[in-house]
């Protein structure tokens, strides 16, 4: 039991962490130029991200939604980190 767990960790952290990765490397080579533009998205798409999972864990009775609004509101913390 313990290795299910343990293995559905790994994944999901590193699916989070492939998906930052290769979104700030396409807005990097793609707006290298409007640098400013960029990071003031990256700062609204992090707030709002942090904003719906909060409000939207609050609203869910299953744990299975609620866990799937806490991933999102991690990737907010890690978009405004």
């Amino acid at each position: 039991m313990k290795t299910v767990l343990i293995v559905t960790l790994i994944f999901t952290t590193l699916l989070k962490f492939v998906m930052f990765v290769t979104s700030y490397r396409i807005f990097q080579y793609t707006f290298y130029y409007m640098h400013a533009q960029t990071q003031i998205f990256f700062y609204l798409s992090g707030f709002f991200s942090i904003i719906l999972g909060c409000f939207g864990a609050l609203a869910q009775e299953r744990i299975r939604k609620f866990l799937a609004f806490s991933s999102i509101n991690q990737m907010g913390f890690v978009f405004v980190g």
